[in-house]
C-alpha cells in the first residue's frame, strides 16, 4: 500500500469517527426536522404564526392581549413583541 493510500485511509477513518461523535449531538436535532408536521389545536397545520416565542407569549400574558388576533410583523408574518405591544397600545 503506497503512503498517499494510507493516509486516505487515515483520513476516512479520522471522518467516520468525527461523524459518529456528530451524529450523538445532532441526532435528536435531525430527527425533530424530519419529523412529520404536527397539528395545531385546532387540527391545521402549524402555520408562522402557531409558533410563538416565550417571551411573546409572556408579554401577550402580562398585557391581556389575545394572540389570534394579533398581526405579525416579523418574517413569514411571525408576532413579534413589538407587535403585542402595538395590540395592548391599540386595545385588541
Amino acid at each position: 500500500m503506497s503512503d498517499n493510500t494510507k493516509r486516505r485511509a487515515q483520513r476516512l477513518r479520522e471522518f467516520e469517527r468525527q461523524a459518529a461523535e456528530w451524529q450523538h449531538h445532532i441526532g435528536p436535532w435531525l430527527a425533530l426536522q424530519q419529523a412529520p408536521a404536527q397539528h395545531d389545536v385546532a387540527g391545521q397545520p402549524p402555520t408562522a404564526q402557531s409558533y410563538v416565542t416565550p417571551l411573546v407569549r409572556a408579554t401577550a400574558e402580562r398585557l391581556g392581549v389575545d394572540l389570534r388576533q394579533v398581526k405579525g410583523t416579523g418574517p413569514c408574518g411571525r408576532i413579534r413583541p413589538t407587535d403585542v405591544r402595538l395590540a395592548s397600545a391599540r386595545g385588541e
